[in-house]
Order: structure tokens, then C-alpha cells, then sequence
């Protein structure tokens, strides 16, 4: 009899081991699962850091900018430099580099990301982050985990087509103001604006953008 048991013990034992491998392959095939379906995925973008400023008139430079929009706040930086500020080419360099960082959508992180907003007149910023949110940004897909597929335009170079001095009316004060006239190229057409004016009105000693209208007078 004891034979027979110890026999049966032997039969057992293969199958309760297979059992117990079968189990651990199982659950190691669950953990394998909920890891790569279930595990929260972790920001790869990383915050802008501020590189250089333009402390008298409130300008920074952030890592995330394009070389071209770089270039530009250099070439301001100089001009804000100088003891008697040349306002016209003040107004076309503020005018480009909001062009640069509104119109490319390419490094923006989210549709809330919106560009250019350091360059707008004090009081019309909040009307502005509306509206832009609300059309060019409204379908800017999020990038924060570095995964976006969207094609997004990219602005190459900008050009001077006018600018000249005029005035601008704001709650009925007459305000010293500039016309910028300017086109861009993308790096590649994707059917995006490619012209505006843009007027700059006077706010103390710094220029903010008031209005933007394309060709046709169309805001």
C-alpha cells in the first residue's frame, strides 16, 4: 500500500509542478499587460527656460524658440539698447518676432500655448488669447508626451514690405502708433497666413500690437 501512495505522490508531483509553472507564466504575462497598457505616461517636454531678457521692456527669450525668432530678439535687444530708441525699426522687429512665434505652431506644446502674447498691447491680451484659441490654435493637438503626428507650419523668414508712422485711438485717447506691413514663408505651405498689418500703438515707452488686419482689411 505505502508503494502504491508513494508511487502516486511521484505521478503528482510533475503535474503539480507544471501547474505551478503554468501560473507564474501567467501572471508574469499579466504583469507584462498592465504595464505597457496601464502605466501613466510621463511628460517628455520639459518646461521653457528663460535664456535672455530684455529687463526695461519685459521681453524674454526661451530655450523652446526657433533660430529665426532667436536671431530677431537679438536684433531687438540692440535696438532697445541704444540711448535714443529708432521706434520705426522698434515696431518691425516687435512685428516679426510676434509673426515668428504666433504663426509657428510647430514648437507649441498645446493649443493654450499661444505665441507672440509678449508683444500685444497690455489691454487687448486677453481679447487676443480668446480669439487665438478660438481659431489658428483651436485645433493644435497636444504634444506633451512628445507623440503628436500633426503637421504644424513652420515660419522660415519674414520680410518688410512697409512700415510708417500714424496714430491709433484707445478709450478715446489718441495713442502715437506704427504700421508694419509684413510677409513670411513657411518651410513648408501649409495654407497658413502669409501677410498682415500690423499696428503698434505707444504704451508708455514700449510698442504693443493693437490690431492685425490680412490684405482684405479682415481682422
Amino acid at each position: 500500500m505505502e508503494n502504491k501512495k508513494t508511487k502516486r505522490r511521484m505521478k503528482k508531483g510533475p503535474k503539480r509542478l507544471l501547474i505551478i509553472l503554468l501560473i507564474v507564466v501567467l501572471f508574469a504575462l499579466c504583469i507584462i499587460y498592465l504595464i505597457n497598457n496601464f502605466t501613466v505616461k510621463k511628460p517628455v517636454n520639459k518646461e521653457a527656460k528663460i535664456i535672455d531678457e530684455i529687463k526695461d521692456y519685459g521681453y524674454v527669450l526661451e530655450d523652446n524658440e526657433t533660430n529665426l525668432y532667436k536671431d530677431l530678439f537679438k536684433q531687438l535687444n540692440t535696438v532697445l539698447s541704444k540711448d535714443e530708441i529708432d521706434y520705426e525699426e522698434y515696431a518691425v522687429l516687435a512685428s516679426k518676432l510676434y509673426v515668428a512665434d504666433f504663426y509657428n505652431l510647430d514648437n507649441k506644446t498645446t493649443k493654450n500655448d499661444v505665441g507672440g502674447s509678449q508683444f500685444i498691447y497690455s489691454s487687448a491680451l486677453d481679447n487676443f488669447l480668446l480669439k487665438a484659441k478660438d481659431t489658428l490654435y483651436k485645433n493644435v493637438q497636444s504634444n506633451i508626451y512628445g507623440d503628436r503626428k500633426q503637421e504644424l507650419p513652420v515660419v522660415k523668414s519674414i520680410e518688410e514690405v512697409s512700415v510708417e508712422k500714424t496714430t491709433y485711438t484707445i478709450n478715446k485717447e489718441e495713442k502715437e502708433a506704427y504700421q508694419v506691413v509684413l510677409n513670411w514663408e513657411y518651410e513648408k505651405d501649409l495654407g497658413y497666413d502669409d501677410e498682415k498689418t500690423i499696428i503698434l500703438a505707444k504704451e508708455d515707452k514700449k510698442l504693443g500690437i493693437v490690431e492685425t488686419k490680412s490684405p482684405n482689411n479682415e481682422e
